[in-house]
């Protein structure tokens, strides 16, 4: 009995329920060789798999007692699912709500804002009499019921039974999803084509779509009946967001097919880069010490930022062989030109969370958890240093830019920050020190904004020629002399005065 009641006492340490069975529980003598009982282990998981994974959970609890083994494992019919509820929220009624502001307290009841956070689910449709009785005869948890002060609302939603509304059978059962499937399709196109519609004749567009609205808007809320105004408003944001979509992608339509095919492609994948994430992020040792990890995760923000900012500003410098240090920028662009490469690591770090997610939600695949772990991190490490080569790669070739537009005598375009500009250059003290001289003072040659007493300069005569000195020179700031040359590819006749 001991040995019974400790492993017991594990499986209610689990959390789970354990019911005592007392079929075939002795043997010929009468003696009680072996205790039967039925767990209830709850996963928040998917069906498939569930089974498994619940045998794999008890076997893992007790993998040192040899004497207990699971008999039977089956999933838990859900009775739930043939008997519709509707659900019924409990409200403070508005003191507020006479007079002029009576409908306005309306509204305000209709869409949720009265609530006192207590509900009560009843079988069918339901009425408000029956949940105002059911709030106050039982009240386990939550705000007393006062009849005086308190009130209750059906939910916003469809209507969950359907021979009270006839008129919403068209939206049910397999007929009502092809409707509504349809219905999503036709007003994503009709946002497409009203597209290339010319003002103003684009605006007379909307009149249909309002419609639409009232008639999907009283479905979307028929099992509350709220007022027409939370009706209409119900539709309409639905029908907005599905034209709205239509619209902007005919937008993109320029990109061609594949551009079409990119965005029909990554809504989709942002569900279930969503969905995932919510997988993983549940019910998780993330949840129980978010409170911890959220310091640890902003924290560093301002860090990581500049340093990544600081490193991509060196790799353009570094193609002109100028130190990242010599150079001022402002702490803004340094900010700037990290976020993109940031953004997209960021999302890496999603996708991977998403597949993590999703193995978690599918059990991990018959207990895998440590692959689906170790092949995420490597894909998420692996893109990681994939983004930072292409980052590099793509300041590498603006930097090229930068030095054929200053070859060709032109001030390559800024780059966040980092504003180069042609100037000439004139000593003025005898015999200065130039690191790889001699000092060019015939032609412009290229400099950023210094920061420190050293001028770094990067002459383009010497990068167009071939087995001359490097390009870059480094002079005392105080020893030279600097001008911007009037329109010429040629500093001579200039005084730098």
């Amino acid at each position: 009995m001991v040995e019974e009641a400790l492993v017991r006492a594990r499986f209610e340490e689990a959390q789970w329920v354990v019911r005592l069975l007392d079929d075939h529980g002795g043997n010929e003598a009468g003696c009680r060789d072996e205790v039967r009982y039925r767990l209830d282990v709850w996963l928040t998981g998917a069906n498939r798999g569930a089974r498994a994974e619940a045998e794999r959970q008890v076997q893992a609890l007790t993998a040192d007692r040899p004497d207990v083994e699971v008999e039977q494992a089956g999933l838990a019919p859900r009775d739930r699912g043939n008997r519709p509820t509707s659900l019924w929220h409990m409200y403070r009624q508005p003191d507020w709500g006479r007079g002029a502001l009576r409908g306005f307290a309306k509204l305000w009841v209709a869409v949720g804002c009265a609530d006192v956070h207590r509900t009560v689910r009843l079988v069918g449709r339901g009425n408000r009499r029956e949940a105002e009785a059911a709030l106050q005869s039982s009240a386990v948890c939550g705000v007393p019921f006062v009849e005086e002060k308190h009130g209750a609302r059906p939910s916003v939603g469809p209507a969950v039974d359907v021979s009270d509304t006839d008129r919403d059978q068209r939206w049910r059962g397999r007929a009502g999803l092809i409707v509504r499937g349809a219905l999503c399709l036709a007003l994503v196109v009709y946002g497409w084509s009203s597209h290339g519609v010319p003002w103003p004749w684009r605006g007379l567009l909307v009149l249909p779509l309002v419609v639409v609205a009232w008639a999907l808007g009283r479905w979307v809320t028929g099992g509350a009946q709220p007022p027409r105004l939370v009706q209409f408003g119900a539709g309409a944001l639905v029908v907005t967001a599905l034209a709205a979509a239509g619209y902007l992608e005919a937008g993109v339509g320029s990109r061609g097919p594949v551009g079409i095919l990119g965005t029909i492609v990554l809504v989709p994948l942002i569900w279930l880069v969503a969905c995932g994430a919510w997988h993983a992020w549940r019910l998780s040792r993330l949840t129980r010490h978010a409170v911890a990890l959220a310091p640890v995760m902003v924290v560093p923000l301002p860090w990581v930022l500049p340093f990544a900012g600081h490193f991509l500003q060196a790799g353009y410098l570094d193609d002109f062989g100028i130190p990242v240090d010599a150079v001022s920028v402002d702490p803004v662009w340094t900010y700037g030109i990290a976020v993109k490469p940031v953004f997209f690591a960021s999302c890496v770090l999603f996708i991977c969370l998403a597949m993590m997610g999703w193995a978690r939600h599918f059990y991990w695949n018959g207990g895998g958890k440590v692959l689906t772990m170790v092949m995420a991190i490597a894909i998420a490490a692996v893109y990681l240093l994939t983004i930072v080569s292409t980052s590099l790669g793509q300041v590498s070739s603006v930097a090229t830019r930068a030095a054929h537009a200053a070859i060709e005598g032109k001030d390559p375009a800024p780059y966040f920050g980092l504003d180069g500009m042609l100037i000439c250059v004139r000593p003025v003290v005898d015999q200065p020190a130039v690191e790889n001289g001699p000092l060019p003072v015939g032609h412009p040659v290229l400099t950023f904004e210094r920061s420190g007493d050293d001028l770094w300069l990067w002459d383009p005569a010497r990068e167009a020629s071939t087995g001359g000195p490097l390009p870059v020179l480094r002079v005392r700031a105080e020893h030279v002399t600097t001008w911007v040359p009037a329109g010429t590819h040629s500093c001579a006749g200039g005084d730098g005065r």
